[in-house]
Formats: structure tokens, C-alpha cells, sequence
């Protein structure tokens, strides 16, 4: 049945369900959590802190607490991300990275996850 769909190419894909849609990307920087959510193009859709968050001073750096209302956030804000393809951009998070994609594959149709750990781990040398 393959190849007579191949030699006669009766059965055109849909482009749209091999593409990733939208972005949501998470950062943890040493003084503050980032959320942005754009588009494959790079349009920026949404964005929030924790400062936005109404967290001051050493409080954005309590990742479990800024991470539980920005879920709360892209679950009830940010409808249009539903259904749709979406890569999962993850900076700094250490060992909080498997809590977080286990907690977002439960809203959202994840199709990658890209870590990026910024952060030495060799320390310096004298």
C-alpha cells in the first residue's frame, strides 16, 4: 500500500503536523525566572517574571512557588497553545527539569525539549 501511495503520490501530508507551532520558553537565572511563549517565527506571544508575579527580592528565586503560578498562568491565559505542536525551551533548571516537563505534558502536546544549561560546572582553577 506504501509504494503505491509513493509511485502514484495520491497521499500528500498535512504540513502542519510535523511542525512545532509555539515556543514556551523557561529561564532561572541567579536572580530572577523568566517565562516567554513565541511563535516559530519568533514573534513573542506572551511574557512574564516572576517580578510580574508581585514576587520581590529573593522570593523570584523560589523556583516551585514562581513555577506553580506560571503554570497556572499559560493553563488558564493562554488558551491558543492547546492542541497544538509545542517545543519546550529549558534554561538553567538542574534537577527541577523532569518535575517541570512531566507537570506541562499533562496541558500541553510537548513535541521537543531543548535544555540549555548555561551555568560553569567545573568551577574555577587557581
Amino acid at each position: 500500500n506504501l509504494e503505491s501511495m509513493l509511485v502514484t503520490k495520491t497521499h500528500s501530508p498535512i504540513k502542519n503536523d510535523y511542525l512545532v507551532v509555539y515556543i514556551i520558553d523557561i529561564s532561572f537565572s541567579e536572580t530572577n525566572t523568566l517565562l516567554h511563549v513565541t511563535d516559530f517565527a519568533g514573534n513573542l506571544e506572551f511574557f512574564c517574571s516572576a517580578g510580574s508575579l508581585n514576587y520581590k527580592g529573593k522570593q523570584k528565586k523560589l523556583r516551585f512557588l514562581v513555577f506553580r503560578d506560571l503554570f497556572r498562568i499559560l493553563v488558564s491565559k493562554l488558551t491558543f497553545l492547546k492542541g497544538k505542536p509545542v517545543a519546550l525551551h529549558l534554561k538553567n533548571v538542574g534537577s527541577n527539569k523532569f518535575w517541570i516537563i512531566k507537570k506541562l505534558k499533562t496541558k500541553f502536546f510537548i513535541k521537543v525539549v531543548r535544555n540549555f544549561n548555561l551555568y560553569p560546572f567545573n568551577g574555577c582553577r587557581k
